[in-house]
């Protein structure tokens, strides 16, 4: 394959997943539902937590696009290292680097407690 129909492909799904074609949601997982601590958000973790993300809420999916850019994928496990005194922004440690997400931000994460 050429160089320039990878970038048709390429171009053809980032169009797609903006006009809300395609999904980022994960496939299902056959753990899920079978016995397996409930699902949370990132948002309601406490400071220490480690969590497993399992996938991302409804919203924008130009933001989730965003968050797997910068790391925050399925089945990475991330920890809450720091909370704002008042709650907003939430700093997280993935993949050997910190990150803040505004609390609304982090709400759009689905993980499960480690």
């Amino acid at each position: 394959m050429r160089l320039s129909e990878k970038l048709y492909w390429t171009n053809l799904f980032v169009d797609r997943l903006h006009e809300g074609f395609y999904s980022l949601r994960p496939f299902s997982d056959a753990r899920e539902g079978s016995g397996m601590s409930a699902k949370s958000t990132l948002s309601n973790l406490a400071k220490g937590m480690k969590a497993r993300v399992v996938g991302y809420a409804q919203g924008n999916p130009a933001y989730r696009a965003r968050l797997l850019a910068l790391g925050i994928t399925r089945g990475v496990v991330v920890e809450v290292v720091n909370l704002a005194p008042l709650g907003d922004p939430v700093e997280i440690s993935v993949r050997g680097f910190h990150l803040s997400l505004r609390r609304s931000e982090a709400s759009v994460v689905e993980v499960v407690p480690v």
